[in-house]
Formats: structure tokens, C-alpha cells, sequence
């Protein structure tokens, strides 16, 4: 948990809202996600799909994890570690990054057996190489 508050920080290190943007709370709303790393978007092949307006939202944004139902992504690659319970498609990119990160650590060989590809941008780009695979290995063939 740690691990995914901090990327989630790293995040917004990297924040920049577009000056298209007229406010900021609609980045989050919209489920544009600024912070994540352009690659990192590249190789899950991440998407916004849009959002259902003809649902009432105004029900749901007292319960801000209620929103993620009516807010729709795509993926080639789709989040594996289950962040919601409304399904892959309605996992915000950074919700993506922030826990594929946390699993990375907390997680390796879970990680790596579902998802490769995350395991190995995450070794390489972020990482820079550390691996946290424990002593007697994934038994991963």
C-alpha cells in the first residue's frame, strides 16, 4: 500500500495540467491522467472510452470510488491486479501504474507471471535494474 501512495506521488510530480484543461478537478473526473509516463501509456496501450452520461453521476461523486463505474478506458494490455471491483476497463492509468508499481515490489513474481511486459518496464525504466524476486525465485519456466 506504501509503494502505491508513493507512485501516486511520483505522479504528481510529473503533473501538468494542459492549459486546455479549465480546471483541474476535471482531470480527475474525466479520468485524464497527465502524470503517468507517456511509455508506460504506450505499452498497456492505454485509452480513454469515455464516460456514460446517460447515468446519474451526481449520485455517485459523493462515493468517489463509485465514479470509477461510469468512467470507461481500454487497454491492449489490461490492468491485472484487480484495483477495482467494476473491472479492468474502469481502472484509471495511474491507478494502473501506481499498483502494477506496488506488486513490482510487494508482488514480483505474481506480477511477472501475469504480466510481463508491466514487470519488465518496471525493472527497467523505473527500477533501473533492482529486482525484488525473493531467494528461491518465481518458479516461473
Amino acid at each position: 500500500m506504501v509503494v502505491h501512495e508513493f507512485f501516486h506521488i511520483w505522479e504528481q510530480k510529473n503533473f501538468n495540467v494542459p492549459s486546455w484543461v479549465p480546471f483541474e478537478p476535471i482531470v480527475s473526473l474525466l479520468g485524464v491522467e497527465f502524470g503517468v509516463p507517456q511509455d508506460y501509456k504506450d505499452l498497456v496501450g492505454y485509452g480513454y472510452d469515455g464516460i456514460d452520461l446517460n447515468l446519474n453521476l451526481m449520485k455517485a461523486l459523493p462515493d468517489e470510488s463509485k465514479v470509477l463505474q461510469y468512467v470507461r478506458f481500454t487497454y491492449t494490455l489490461p490492468p491485472v491486479t484487480g484495483y477495482t471491483d467494476f473491472g479492468p476497463e474502469h481502472t484509471p492509468i495511474s491507478e494502473d501504474f501506481a499498483d502494477s508499481a506496488a506488486w513490482y515490489v510487494a508482488r514480483p513474481c505474481e506480477l511477472l507471471q501475469k504480466s510481463p511486459e508491466r514487470y519488465t518496464y518496471f525493472r527497467d525504466t523505473i527500477f533501473v535494474g533492482r529486482e525484488y524476486i525473493p531467494p528461491q525465485g518465481c518458479g516461473i519456466q
